[in-house]
């Protein structure tokens, strides 16, 4: 019935339609089942907290009419899912605690994450979006033409840099101009406030935008070259709203449900 309703998605009325077992019983044997998977959550935790790469994210979630967030914490090997009634910065501390840890942890900008004590890299997705959105809204501005149609394959390349299958050292070089090439566009003078605008995000952020060529954060890779795990410049917004619809099950390690203790955990449906 766990498998059925917390991997499957199927809903627990159906499933009290199926077995005979009341809704209430039900809900007191998921409560149950859940205690034995208590312990479990300190050694997830630490894992996740020790890995070389890692992703946080969340997002709306309605439970039973009421306002809620699911989180997102997640390595190339494992996720944990919390679900929770704040998106309060509570949240991720409670994840990875109060010692400094090794890696890079991506996320978007959302300041939740900010105090962490873990180096922090920001989205490279949502920095290219703000730079497409500026193109779209000055189309016949001449200067923002040239700053977007120069940054805007800069941030691309060093988004998809991860997926070519290269030796280390030539993946580092390449990381290395890259970031050279958009701090040289950052740095250069401009008028529109547009620009100046998205400049002041890479420079009040420095440390927080060019992970991608930091060699003692990389993480570990296959011999061959040919696969790496997640980058460190985009964040997993995208892969949170497609577990939470899609029930991919062959990605995830934990599910917590502990905000709403005495309610139905509502799943989405396949």
């Amino acid at each position: 019935m766990a498998v059925m309703h917390y991997i499957h998605g199927v809903p627990m009325g159906r499933i009290t339609e199926m077995t005979g077992i009341n809704f209430g019983t039900l809900t007191d044997i998921f409560h149950r089942l859940s205690r034995y998977f208590t312990p479990v959550m300190g050694a997830l935790k630490e894992e996740y907290r020790q890995s070389p790469v890692k992703h946080a994210d969340e997002t709306g979630w309605r439970n039973d009419g009421q306002n809620g967030y699911a989180w997102l914490f997640c390595t190339p090997d494992m996720s944990i899912f919390s679900f929770k009634d704040t998106r309060a910065a509570s949240v991720p501390k409670s994840i990875f605690g109060e010692k400094t840890l090794p890696g890079v942890l991506v996320v978007d900008r959302y300041n939740g994450y900010n105090k962490l004590p873990v180096q922090i890299q920001y989205c490279y997705a949502h920095l290219l979006r703000d730079v497409e959105k500026l193109e779209k809204d000055f189309p016949d501005e001449k200067e923002v033409k040239s700053f977007t149609g120069t940054l805007i394959p800069l941030i691309a390349e060093a988004i998809y840099l991860h997926t070519e299958a290269i030796p280390d050292e030539e993946y580092y070089r390449k990381a290395e101009k890259i970031k050279e090439q958009i701090i040289g566009v950052i740095n250069n003078p401009a008028h529109h406030l547009g620009i100046r605008a998205i400049q002041d995000t890479f420079h009040d952020h420095e440390d927080r935008l060019y992970h991608l060529s930091d060699r003692q954060a990389r993480p570990c890779r296959q011999q061959s070259g040919r696969e790496r795990p997640a980058p460190y410049c985009y964040s997993q917004e995208g892969k949170l709203r497609l577990k939470l619809r899609c029930r991919g099950s062959y990605q995830i390690s934990a599910h917590v449900c502990n905000s709403y203790p005495q309610q139905e955990k509502k799943r989405p449906i396949s």
